[in-house]
């Protein structure tokens, strides 16, 4: 089948176009005669990671925008807009899984291809949880009724809604609560240096020796690789089985997706070479009505009896 460049770069452009508009306008001060349909689809279980997708969720209804969103994670009513849609998802645990005596501040290569299974087998149970939930069928309904704009989902271990806007015949935006995965990097063209730039999946220190730009360059290849060629795999499979469809998946996001925000920010995670499609949203989660606020007598009797260096406080 021969792809016509042209129609492709134009539709790109509009896509673009399409998503800074709604974004414009969703960050102006000025009332909207007619927002956006915005539909949102967060199929990870982390009530971690949808707490930083959440404000900008908020932010986009609370401008005038209609957004639907599936999840597992329910709002908060006293935080929720009206025009805030939820289509909620069950079966998933949402407490957090992940305690620090897992997190090894340096882990091998086999510890990080573990952990590289780990989050695929994670997102394959989440897509099967996501198309048996029946919000599809509701999701394509009301698309008839009227048209999505865009598509806002997280891009962390898995394609497999990808269906989803490959059927809207819409643009993409990918949210990331964490540093973008490796895999992702040629979704928006990022440059990637894996000789001295460490990937989410290594915990090297900012000045890698040798042995550790060496394999920080191996599991940045082999990694991408097996996300492409294994996890995309069965991300066509799932669309294919439930959908009826087939296409590349990796090959379709490249050519949808405008924007990642991304929740980094130079000042913890050092400058890095970006393309305009990477945005910065670090601190994007925090609630400054609470900055002031006074805070709970444990936590300020602890801060007050930590010895003069300071003290860390989990919560």
């Amino acid at each position: 089948m021969k792809i016509n460049n042209n129609n492709n770069s134009v539709k790109s452009t509009k896509s673009m176009l399409l998503i800074y508009f709604l974004l414009t306008l969703s960050a102006s001060q000025m009332p909207l005669a007619a927002g956006g349909n915005i539909l949102g689809i967060f199929q990870h279980f982390g009530y971690s990671h949808f707490k930083v997708f959440y404000p900008l969720l908020r932010t986009l209804a609370e401008q005038g925008h209609h957004v639907t969103v599936v999840t597992h994670i329910k709002a908060p009513e006293d935080t929720k807009p009206v025009n805030y849609d939820e289509l909620l998802l069950a079966g998933q645990d949402t407490r957090n899984l992940v305690t620090f005596d897992n997190v090894l501040p340096r882990r091998p290569l086999h510890y990080l291809l573990l952990e590289a299974e780990l989050l695929h087998s994670e997102g394959q149970k989440s897509c099967e949880l996501f198309y048996k939930s029946g919000h599809v069928d509701r999701i394509l309904k009301r698309h008839e009724q009227q048209p999505f704009d865009l598509v806002i989902t997280e891009y962390f271990n898995t394609d497999c809604q990808m269906g989803i806007p490959y059927l809207l015949n819409v643009p993409v935006v990918g949210l990331s609560s964490c540093l973008l995965m490796p895999y992702y990097y040629d979704r928006i063209v990022l440059p990637d240096f894996p000789s001295y730039v460490q990937s989410e999946f290594v915990g090297f220190p900012e000045e890698l020796n040798w042995h550790e730009r060496l394999l920080n360059f191996i599991q940045s290849k082999v990694i991408k690789s097996y996300y492409r060629y294994r996890t995309n795999y069965y991300d066509r499979r799932i669309i294919n089985k439930y959908l009826n469809v087939d296409f590349d998946v990796d090959d379709f996001a490249k050519r949808s997706t405008g924007l990642i925000f991304v929740n980094q920010h130079y000042t913890l995670h050092g400058n890095k070479p970006l393309t305009p499609q990477l945005v910065e949203m670090g601190g994007i989660h925090i609630d400054e009505t609470a900055v002031n606020a006074t805070l709970p007598a444990k936590i300020e009797k602890f801060l007050k009896n930590a010895p003069p260096a300071g003290g860390l406080l989990f919560n």
